[in-house]
């Protein structure tokens, strides 16, 4: 009886996955001819409308299907094109499928719901959003928060007084948005470096990188020493990316009392970049330390070859572990054989 039921399921299985397989390539199929006819005669609407009865579209499954593949081709094509799925995203109302998701009671379907909206670029979805950039639930108000910064088209400069916590995963993000968008640089970027929320001063410092904005390098200067660790690592990158060589002195200070190993190691690559003979004291007592361990030394070795390698040559001719670190960076194969 058990091995007849699992007979059965198996095969019920396999009839409902070879109906949603044809379901979904003939959705496939239409998109692919409707999107790219340019014909002056054609009646888009009538088209739409009557490839409809040929799916069971009346079924939430079959509009998660097509919802996915309106998502799809979405990220494969530009300009009129792009428009036109988006019209077809809201004549055959999946707009208001998405924000029956957005309704419900479980965050996760939520979530889908505000990812549609994204990534069809419903612009007008941003209303139902945004009262739930403050929900208590943290993935649900990160994902609500990436949905409406990717559907905004002015500047951003409401962000400045958002006091929630940002997740890391959702700062990815976010400088994702800001390359894919590129929205207008908000006119108040220097006062996020003084916001009381944490997220908001690594996103301000993201954003002057993104935006080569130089004009506040005393500020994030000052953010090396920032209680905050991840923000003094955002700060440590700004350094290096902006080419911000009046924080060299810095550096080397901080370097002496930072506690995180990989801020440390963040320090040591922006000193690659910006580094002078003012270091080179530095890092030969960093080097011959007893307190740092392989990486860091790695580190700090390479940054030494890269700012003075006469230096590094010279200063650690006895040094059997200087020298094999300093073979490696010529030869990265040499500690593996």
């Amino acid at each position: 009886m058990i091995l007849f039921l699992i007979i059965v399921s198996r095969l019920g299985y396999k009839v409902r996955q070879s109906r949603i397989d044809n379901v979904r390539n003939l959705i496939e199929d239409y998109l692919t001819t409707e999107v790219f006819n340019l014909s002056e005669n054609h009646n888009f609407k009538e088209s739409l409308d009557g490839f409809l009865k040929t799916i069971p579209f009346h079924k939430n499954w079959c509009k998660n299907i097509f919802i996915k593949q309106l998502i799809d081709f979405k990220y494969s094509v530009k300009g009129s094109f792009s428009d036109r799925l988006l019209n077809i995203y809201v004549m055959v109302n999946l707009h208001k499928y998405s924000l029956k998701l957005i309704k419900s009671r479980k965050w996760y379907k939520k979530s889908i719901g505000f990812y549609h909206f994204q990534a069809m670029g419903f612009n007008d979805g941003q209303r139902y959003i945004k009262p739930y950039l403050n929900h208590k639930h943290k993935k649900l108000r990160s994902n609500a928060y990436i949905a409406f910064l990717y559907l905004s088209t002015g500047p951003l400069d409401f962000l400045v007084d958002y006091k929630q916590p940002i997740l890391e995963a959702s700062e990815h993000k976010i400088v994702h948005i800001l390359y894919e968008r590129k929205p207008a640089m908000p006119t108040n970027i220097d006062q996020w470096l003084d916001s009381e929320n944490p997220s908001i001063v690594k996103l301000g410092i993201k954003f002057m990188v993104f935006y080569n904005y130089p004009a506040a390098s005393r500020r994030i200067i000052d953010l090396l020493n920032s209680p905050n660790e991840t923000v003094r690592f955002e700060a440590i990158l700004a350094v290096k990316e902006l080419y911000l060589s009046e924080a060299e002195g810095e550096l080397v200070k901080k370097l002496k009392s930072e506690n995180s190993k990989k801020n440390a190691l963040v320090i040591l690559e922006a000193l690659r970049v910006i580094g002078s003979e003012y270091s080179l004291i530095f890092l030969y007592d960093f080097i011959t330390s007893d307190k740092i361990d392989g990486d860091l030394k790695l580190a700090a070795v390479g940054c030494l070859n890269q700012i003075n390698a006469d230096y590094l040559n010279n200063s650690f001719r006895n040094d059997e572990d200087v020298e094999l670190i300093r073979q490696h960076i010529k030869s990265p194969y040499l500690l593996n054989s």
